[in-house]
Parts: structure tokens; sequence; C-alpha cells
């Protein structure tokens, strides 16, 4: 049940599930799938806000997913379903200790709604939208913790976006003066920074975890 005066997260894995359920599909109705799915919609205006080529990721997990079919396939099923599987029961636990958490960190202990949308095989691993949320299963890690730890960090990014009154004005200016230059630069240092000691502090409080990853293979 939604609490008014608290943060919700309502988890939507549906993409990233349609995804790895069949990665030639994938890679065949890729187009599509951009369309279809709103975390695919949230990443392609990332891509567009930051001027990045969209690189193929789903060819080279299909490419690995050719070469070594089995191996692959136990990864898919052992470790980014069962984190999928977990995550919502890991937010249930969890869930009105982020809300504090994550409030106690915002001017206004007014809550709101937010939307994760978790996808696969992005070269992002987490962004926000207004309200909405991606991340990426296959660049989050492995863990559910880790997974919560990046959800933590990217809901702090839509509060501070709605509580900080010239977020949109500082975020959307081109600075043509050194003030403005510094105005917008400490704004954007200010927003990754506290999303950052947010979700490092979640870890000091057991609400998650966090993974290190020693590669940067897809695996």
């Amino acid at each position: 049940k939604q609490n008014s005066d608290g943060i919700n997260l309502i988890i939507n894995d549906s993409a990233a599930r349609y995804v790895l359920a069949d990665l030639p599909r994938a890679f065949i109705e890729k187009d599509s799938i951009w369309k279809r799915f709103r975390g695919y919609q949230i990443l392609t205006e990332w891509h567009k806000r930051n001027a990045v080529p969209v690189s193929d990721r789903v060819k080279a997990g299909l490419e690995l997913y050719l070469k070594d079919t089995a191996n692959v396939s136990r990864f898919i099923k052992t470790k980014l379903i069962d984190v999928m599987d977990s995550l919502g029961q890991s937010y249930n636990i969890h869930r009105i200790d982020i809300s504090k958490h994550l409030l106690s960190y915002l001017p206004f202990k007014k809550g709101f709604n937010v939307n994760i949308y978790v996808i696969a095989l992005a070269n992002c691993c987490g962004t926000t939208l207004k309200n909405d949320i991606m991340v990426d299963i296959w660049g989050r890690g492995v863990k559910v913790g880790s997974l919560l730890n990046g959800i933590i960090h990217e809901v702090y990014h839509v509060g501070f976006e709605q509580y900080k009154p010239d977020f949109e004005q500082l975020t959307n200016v081109t600075p043509t003066t050194n003030r403005m230059f510094f105005r917008k630069m400490f704004n954007e240092i200010q927003n990754e920074g506290m999303a950052t000691w947010v979700a490092y502090n979640a870890l000091k409080k057991g609400i998650a975890t966090l993974e290190i990853k020693k590669s940067n293979n897809l695996l």
C-alpha cells in the first residue's frame, strides 16, 4: 500500500524481462522495443540530452550469447532474473526506511511517486526523466542490493529536481557569462554529489549494498 506522506517506488521490469527472455528476438525487434517500452524511451532521451551515440549493446549481448549460449543463459537466469525476482521483495522490506532516508536529505517532507523502469543492455546504468527512472539490470551489477543502491541514487535526483526552484533554468540555460557558468556547474555538482552521498549513506544503514564490478565484460 502506498503512503501519501512517503516516497513510493513503482517498479516495472517488463522491458528487461522481454529482452532477456530471447536475445535473438530482441536484436531483430530492437527498434520497436526502444519505441514500445518506457525505459528505452527514457534512454533515448538520455542519448539526445547528452549527445551520446547509441552503441549496440544488444548486438554485443547476442554475439556473446551465440558464442557461449549455455553460460550466458545461466548468467541471465541465475543472476539477472533472480535479482529482478528479489527486487520487489527487498524493496517491500526496506521501503519505509528508503523513504525516510531520502526525505531526510530533502528540504520538504512531502512524499511523491517514482516509476522505476528496468531495462537491459543499455550503455547508461541509470537516468531520470521527471518522475520516471530507467535502470539497466545488466549494468548495475548482479545483486539486488546494488540495484537498490543505484535506484536510491536516481530517486534522490528526482527529489532534487522537484525541490530546487531554479533547477530547470540552470539545467537548460547555455551560459553566456562566468556567473551563469558557475551557477550551472555548482547546480550539477550539488545534484550529483548529494545523490552519491545519499546512496553511500544508505549502505551504512544496511538499506542497500554495493558491488564493485571488476570487468568491463558484459558478464
